[in-house]
């Protein structure tokens, strides 16, 4: 499932604030923002603690906190932190994206399922949305959408190829060989050392009873793998 924390999330004011500790505030999200960035989760959180210190009602901070949270694997506290975020605003797609992340890392699907398709509502060009829901239809066996879902992220991710690779498994799983291949051909075309490219074209010919073609594509993915 993606995350995503934003560089333009703006502070809610819900109390008067004096104006120098407000500066100070966004300060610390700044270097929060730049720790996040560099994946120093200890710094991020310590910086963003110090954000919402100065000014607690900074729903970018609270937002930011739950993103922190979510990356660690700490799912329980992120899930209480973003729903606070989205509590304070209930209009914003990238707490519903990651609400929903965290909850499908604790399988609850239904939920997760709810928040992603709110989160479209609230901005129909949500790119991590149409991917998370990609990922959760794959996971539910629910192929069509889940292919659905990859079609209408691709053209905002054209380079990205894991995307390719799950509309590929999606129409594998759809019984639809021959244009899965067509996706892991085109990835192995402009990434030969993706590995998952090789190995899953060589499951749509054992799916056909080709074992020996199945073969020389696992041989030729094994090239690109440690030992």
């Amino acid at each position: 499932a993606r995350s995503a924390e934003t560089e333009g999330g703006q502070a809610v004011i819900t109390a008067a604030v004096d104006p120098k500790q407000a500066a100070e505030a966004l300060a610390e999200l700044r270097l929060a923002r730049q720790y996040s960035a560099a994946r120093d989760w200890n710094q991020a959180e310590e910086h963003t603690r110090n954000a919402l210190r100065l000014f607690p009602s900074m729903n970018a901070a609270v937002r930011l906190l739950g993103f922190i949270y979510l990356q660690r694997g700490q799912f329980d506290q992120a899930i209480v932190v973003l729903e606070q975020a989205r509590q304070a605003d209930p209009f914003n797609a990238e707490t519903f994206n990651n609400l929903a992340t965290a909850y499908l890392q604790r399988r609850d699907m239904e939920k997760a399922e709810e928040l992603l398709l709110a989160s479209l509502q609230i901005q129909p060009d949500y790119t991590l949305s149409y991917l998370n829901l990609g990922l959760l239809y794959l996971a539910k066996g629910e192929y069509q959408p889940a292919l659905n879902h990859f079609e209408q992220a691709l053209p905002m991710v054209p380079h990205d190829d894991n995307v390719r690779n799950n509309m590929g498994v999606a129409l594998l799983r759809l019984g639809r060989y021959a244009e899965a291949r067509d996706y892991f051909q085109l990835i192995i075309q402009r990434n030969p050392g993706m590995a998952a490219a090789y190995f899953n074209t060589a499951i749509t010919y054992v799916l056909e009873g080709n074992e020996k073609k199945a073969m020389e594509w696992i041989e030729d993915g094994a090239q690109h793998c440690s030992p």
